[in-house]
């Protein structure tokens, strides 16, 4: 922090392990380093050079004006596998939660 309270290189990072899959999108320009350390994937986003938020009236929070990373799993699994690697892959994944996991026998049925 500098004399003025302003964080000089704020940073975030985490660790994947080395097949992980996963989409990263960041909503400002942040600085991109990725290494790789005992097996594990490290990445991590330094922010430089922005200009400080001040809170005003009717500013939009936080939320919307900080720089984010978003990191999501390409593949993961609830109930039945599914997939987030594109919009149609993902599309597909509610209409797999209907499938049945299982088949429930005819004689059962009739009954």
């Amino acid at each position: 922090m500098d004399s003025n309270g302003i964080l000089q290189h704020p940073n975030t990072s985490c660790q994947l392990d080395s097949g992980y899959q996963a989409s990263v999108y960041s909503t400002k320009d942040l600085d991109f380093t990725s290494s790789t350390a005992e097996g594990k994937i490290i990445k991590t986003w330094t922010a430089k050079d922005l200009p400080p938020i001040k809170k005003q009236s009717f500013s939009p929070p936080a939320s919307e004006t900080a720089p984010k990373v978003f990191i999501t799993s390409h593949d993961f699994f609830y109930g039945t596998s599914g997939s987030a690697e594109t919009w149609t892959d993902f599309g597909q994944f509610p209409h797999l939660m209907k499938t049945p996991l299982f088949r429930i026998p005819e004689l059962t049925l009739r009954i």
